[in-house]
């Protein structure tokens, strides 16, 4: 290779003053220092103070007032496509084959790009606009762009910042020309295109499922080595597994890495950590503007933001991420002994950061466009401050101004070698053309193809005999020919100016660019990009950017990973086939083994979800095309475990839809205006606080009529349909709780993003129309089963895992919970010790002194420990009982469930020592046969000895259930006193699931009192429910792994029924539930001002009995 510069020096000789980040092999910083330069070249380096050598004075010296850097070396940009904004994606991918062929990429990305490129006056437009681009944003060495003539000559521009394809100088190898992905069989030919001087970049496994991970796997040359030396640069590396990285690093083989265009794309990017424990030489590169970062200060930020919130944080430091900027990309290409370090003898590109206190490394990644004071190549200040500029005796001709918000910065435009045609044009000028045809775009597309005389024209058309055009990506393939993108031809012969639309281009700084935020906030990108990369910009948390929530007041900063629901849709949970046939298969094991209502269920709903599963399988195997949305997934699945009708037995979704939830600032309840009516009333009961400053309109005791058209009564029948109720009673009441309020992890979304309510307000007697936009947010329950330790609570769970999750969530909407202190309610209320959020107690006054009751609401039996539980009760009951209280009143309502051993051991106490237990039953089958043969007497965690001789015997007598047994165990029930002589009442309605269920039936069976509901029914639930990672882990425990039981990808779970409870008489809870022996309808009053009615009529009954 020639040494024919292309970069000019002209012969400036100067010393540039400031603190001095040196970014060598020994991290050095001088705090004062001063790097003397001339033509081109760093010739010394000194302390201030150290003297000047020989040929310098005082008067060469430029005190900067900052901090210098190396030059930011960039190795993955596809610069020309820097002119076009966000491209706001339909939805993550998991691989780049699938959004090339969306019509949105088509129509915001290539479309426009190509159409610019070969149309006369834009690619030198193009090319200023984007070189400049880079250049604010402190980047002197970045990819080339490529141009071509009509007889198809290639070659790279050369322009004012380096590219590494075309250096023209020995020190500075050039990198070979991306190519595309190695398909099968080509490992051998890829390899002997690998150079021992020159860098290959190539974009490596972009994408995350298993045909990204082919394209590094197809590497495995046929003699079992691989195709990989310190000479290939892989660009992304998403598909790779860890054990990929640890083939990869063993062979040499570098890194590019872009963690905004894979989060916004794919949801996902490289296992960094893997790479790192590899010891793999990490470079930054921003991709794009269509879906990365604007420039490489952003990318660091990111690549800063992923480091931080890893799960070993933070992954690097300030000064590793320092170097995947600046020294790491130099040692890439082998330019090491020239740039990416500051030394003497190196070449001087240089950027110099505003300030010099605090950490060094943190400076550059905190910096903004706005911070560079200036950037220098080959010596050349070619950006920066007008003082900066001034100490060079630069013709004014050749500079230009320009300015970062309020803030001017300068741009010195001359070259030594202009490139011909394409560079004699001002950045003002190219912004302006470049801007006139996005917004033109249509009828540029419709000229070139005119020109053309065709709609449809080839990547390599030049309709206007352009003397050069741009080609936007350029590819050669293993065998030397050069191919670049062909987006212009539609599938289906359409031209692209039938589809064209305006679009805004891209601004040249993130810190004035508002649009680039709106946009960004359409990506479910993680909360912590979300929240913290505006932070660096000032600008505030992109939550509900574009959503017609207001954020004032920090209102909604107890909601984790806020965000619409439009914009969460777009992401998914990319499972492989392998991931969902694992699913499945663990499924119809589940089902077949250990699921304990199977037979019921089939016999009371005519159900076959086992040979739907079945089906299911069957259609992933034979199907050829893996690019399926796993959304179709997923509501197949959930609908099957939905037909059981078992709250118990769900299927918990993989992230992100774990643990997320879709709601509405506000809850819609019913009430009957008489106790005769049998049509409810459905009206606005609660509004999330502050949100009316946002709905005006919007306010307690609004009835609702329509829900998107649809009569009110009927939008809840149809989510009712969704739920799993045991009975209609329960789905119904599932059906309203829900509304507003949805699990995404256990149910399909909401079938539109938006909701528009059609309401009366009897205070002005008008009618109000409301729209209202869905949210988004995470908020993992207190009782995930999947994390926490095995343990005799954990295996004596009986809950309805929505009902309990969503009231955790309503909680947080409307109670303060989480993080901000409880509203006092009056101080009537008295809370335990132990768990003041599962109950509260009163009294409540009566006609006279005779008729005082004490008043207990229990929210929930979900507790970490039955005795404590317990304690808590006698607390509240004994302050209570103090104060002369003649009946007691328990008011269940709304109680999902949650530890059985607490419910019962609550009933034994208000019984005393005539309880019975209620009995559990497994299924007989060899999975429960083996896990109750190896837990025994003996076993810490539980002991299933009393039901492994019924089982046993079932392979000869046949039955399909286990004997019953008690699953909570006094040792000696004489001794259980009883608390409570008062006369007592019990409060249910279709909401109360599983251990209230189980409650409720031993209050009704032992006759404590009367039960009062406000529905039908109670939920109907009757089981012990565990989840399939606890089983797993049991069976895993106890060397059971010939049962088959595997750990679920992504989070996933399952929740069955594992033993169904039996009532005193023997009957099962399930599908039959408690039927109250009193039914009042809740009236206005009882929404609206604490349940006066209800109350009322209980005490009624109370004292009644």
């Amino acid at each position: 290779m020639p040494d024919q510069q292309i970069h000019a020096h002209f012969d400036l000789k100067y010393a540039l003053e400031g603190r001095i980040v040196t970014l060598d092999e020994n991290s050095t910083v001088i705090d004062r220092g001063r790097l003397f330069i001339d033509k081109g070249n760093i010739v010394d380096i000194r302390p201030v103070g150290g003297g000047f050598p020989e040929g310098f004075g005082s008067k060469d010296v430029i005190k900067s007032g900052g901090t210098i850097f190396p030059g930011l070396i960039e190795l993955h940009n596809h610069l020309p496509y820097n002119i076009l904004p966000y491209w706001v994606a339909d939805r993550q991918y998991t691989n780049h084959e699938q959004w090339k062929r969306v019509k949105g990429y088509k129509v915001n990305v290539t479309g426009p790009m190509q159409t610019l490129g070969k149309t006369p006056g834009f690619p030198e437009a193009i090319v200023r606009y984007v070189e400049c681009k880079s250049l604010i944003g402190g980047v002197t060495t970045s990819q080339g762009i490529t141009l071509a003539n009509s007889s198809l000559t290639k070659r790279i521009f050369h322009g004012i910042t380096r590219n590494v394809e075309e250096t023209n100088e020995a020190v500075l190898p050039e990198a070979l020309t991306r190519i595309a992905d190695v398909r099968p069989g080509q490992a051998d030919a890829f390899s002997n295109s690998l150079s021992t001087v020159k860098t290959r970049l190539l974009h490596l496994s972009e994408g995350i499922d298993n045909k990204a991970r082919s394209f590094f796997t197809n590497l495995r040359k046929q003699d079992g080595s691989w195709a990989i030396t310190d000479k290939l640069n892989g660009i992304h590396c998403t598909g790779l597994h860890s054990e990929d990285f640890a083939v990869y690093g063993a062979q040499g083989g570098t890194m590019t890495w872009s963690p905004m265009s894979n989060l916004v794309l794919y949801g996902a990017t490289a296992d960094i950590q893997a790479a790192k424990d590899n010891n793999i030489l990490i470079a930054l590169g921003s991709d794009w503007s269509p879906s990365g970062s604007k420039n490489l200060l952003e990318e660091l930020k990111v690549a800063y933001l992923v480091s931080k919130n890893h799960a070993d944080m933070p992954l690097f430091s300030n000064e590793e991420l320092v170097r995947m900027a600046t020294s790491n990309p130099a040692r890439i290409l082998g330019w090491e002994n020239a740039l990416g370090s500051l030394s003497v003898g190196m070449k001087a590109d240089l950027i110099v950061v505003s300030g010099y206190k605090g950490d060094a490394y943190e400076k550059l990644i905190e910096a903004t466009e706005r911070s560079l004071v200036a950037v220098f190549v080959n010596g050349v200040v070619r950006c920066g401050q007008n003082r900066i500029l001034r100490k060079f005796n630069f013709d004014t001709v050749d500079i230009e101004k320009f300015q970062i918000n309020s803030s001017k910065r300068y741009l010195y435009l001359k070259e030594s070698n202009t490139d011909t045609g394409l560079s004699n044009i001002t950045l003002n000028e190219a912004k302006t053309r470049i801007s006139s045809g996005l917004l033109n775009i249509q009828q540029l597309a419709l000229d070139l193809e005119t020109a053309h005389g065709d709609g449809l024209l080839s990547a390599s058309a030049n309709p206007f005999d352009m003397d050069w055009y741009l080609v936007p990506d350029f590819h050669s393939d293993l065998d030397g020919h050069d191919h670049d993108d062909a987006h212009l031809e539609w599938g289906a012969s359409v031209p692209f100016s039938e589809v064209a639309e305006p679009i805004p281009i891209d601004l040249l700084t993130v810190l004035e660019d508002d649009e680039h935020f709106h946009r960004m906030a359409q990506h479910p990108v993680p909360d912590y990009i979300r929240k913290e990369l505006p932070a660096f910009y000032d600008r505030p948390a992109l939550s509900l950017d574009q959503s017609m929530y207001s954020d004032e007041d920090g209102r909604w900063d107890n909601f984790a990973e806020l965000m619409p629901l439009e914009t969460f849709l777009k992401s998914a949970s990319n499972l492989s086939v392998e991931d969902k046939l694992l699913i499945l298969q663990q499924a119809r094991a589940i089902l077949e083994e250990a699921y304990v209502h199977r037979v019921l269920k089939k016999s009371m709903y005519a159900i076959h979800p086992i040979d739907r599963i079945s089906l299911m399988i069957r259609d992933i195997r034979y199907r050829t095309s893996t690019d399926e949305d796993d959304k179709n997934f997923h509501k197949e699945l959930l609908d099957i475990f939905s037909s059981l009708r078992d709250l118990h037995t769900r299927y918990i979704l993989p992230h992100p839809y774990k643990n997320r939830f879709a709601f509405l600032p506000f809850l819609i309840e019913r009430y009957y205006a008489t106790p005769e009516d049998e049509d409810a009333v459905y009206i606005i009961t609660t509004v999330f606080k502050g949100v009316e400053k946002d709905f005006p309109e919007l306010k307690a005791g609004l009835e609702v009529l329509y829900w998107n058209n649809i009569p009110i009564k009927r939008a809840i029948e149809l989510n009712s349909e969704n739920q799993s109720g045991s009975n209609e009673e329960a789905r119904i009441a599932r059906g309203l709780d829900t509304l507003t309020v949805r699990s995404l992890g256990t149910t399909t979304p909401p079938d539109a993003s938006r909701i528009r309510l059609s309401c009366y307000d009897h205070e002005i007697g008008e009618p109000v129309d409301l729209e209202f936009e869905w949210l988004v947010s995470y908020y993992p329950p207190y009782f995930d089963s999947s994390v926490e330790e095995l343990s005799a609570t954990l295996v004596a769970h009986g809950f309805d895992y929505d009902t309990l999750s969503v009231n955790q969530m309503k909680a947080n909407l409307y109670s303060g919970v989480s993080g901000k202190k409880r509203r006092k309610k009056s101080g009537k209320w008295v809370r335990p010790t132990n768990y003041p959020k599962a109950m509260k107690g009163r009294i409540i006054d009566g006609k006279n002194a005779n008729s005082t009751v004490g008043y207990i609401r229990i929210y929930s039996f979900a507790v970490p420990g039955a005795l404590e539980f317990l304690q808590d009760f006698e607390e509240v009951f004994s302050e209570l009982e103090n104060r002369g209280i003649k009946g007691l009143i328990l008011d269940i309502r709304g109680n999902g469930g949650g530890l059985i051993t607490a419910s019962e051991m609550l009933l034994a106490r208000l019984v005393g020592k005539e309880v019975e237990f209620q009995k559990a039953q497994f299924i007989n089958s060899e999975l429960t046969l083996k896990l109750c043969e190896n837990y025994g007497v003996d076993s810490p965690i539980i002991d299933l000895s009393n039901w492994t001789r019924s089982i046993s015997l079932s392979k000869r007598t046949g039955d399909y259930y286990s004997n019953g047994y008690p699953i909570t165990k006094v040792a000696d029930k004489s001794k259980i006193e009883r608390l409570c002589n008062l006369p007592m009442a019990l409060i249910t309605d279709a909401l109360c699931y599983s251990a209230a269920d189980m409650f409720a039936a031993g209050f009704q069976d032992h006759k404590l009192g009367k039960v009062i509901g406000i529905d039908g029914n109670t939920g109907a639930g009757g089981a012990n429910v565990w989840s399939h990672e606890t089983l797993r882990r049991l069976t895993a425990r106890a060397g059971l792994d010939q049962l088959g039981l595997k750990p679920l990808p992504k989070g996933a779970n399952f929740n069955f029924a594992v033993r169904r409870i039996l009532r005193k008489n023997n009957e099962p809870i399930e599908d039959l539930g408690i039927l109250p022996d009193v039914v009042h309808k809740i009236t206005r009053e009882d929404l609206l001002k604490g349940n006066p009615d209800l109350i009322r009529r209980t005490m009624e009954v109370l004292f009644e009995s």
